[in-house]
C-alpha cells in the first residue's frame, strides 16, 4: 500500500477516537502502536515469553526498546 494512503487511513482512524494526529506537534505513525501494545502488555501482567510471541521478537533485548515506562508519553 503506498504509504500516503496508509497514512491517511491512519489519521481517519485516529480521528474516530478523538485524537487529531499532529495537532500538538507529534506526530503518531502505525508504528507508534507496537510501542503502546507492547507496553500495555509489559503493564498488564503479560509474561516476557507470550509478549516476545507477540510482538514477533527474537529476544528481550529489542522488547525492551518497545517498552515505555510511561504510556501517555507514547501514545494514549
Amino acid at each position: 500500500m503506498d504509504r500516503r494512503i496508509e497514512y491517511f487511513h491512519w489519521d481517519k482512524a485516529l480521528l474516530r477516537i478523538g485524537i487529531v494526529n499532529g495537532e500538538d506537534g507529534v506526530r503518531l505513525r502505525p508504528h507508534s502502536a507496537r510501542h503502546t501494545a507492547d507496553t500495555l502488555f509489559a503493564n498488564a501482567g503479560v509474561p516476557e515469553s507470550a509478549r516476545l510471541v507477540l510482538m514477533g521478537h527474537s529476544d528481550g533485548a529489542m522488547d525492551n526498546v518497545y517498552l515505555h515506562a510511561d504510556t501517555e508519553a507514547v501514545f494514549v
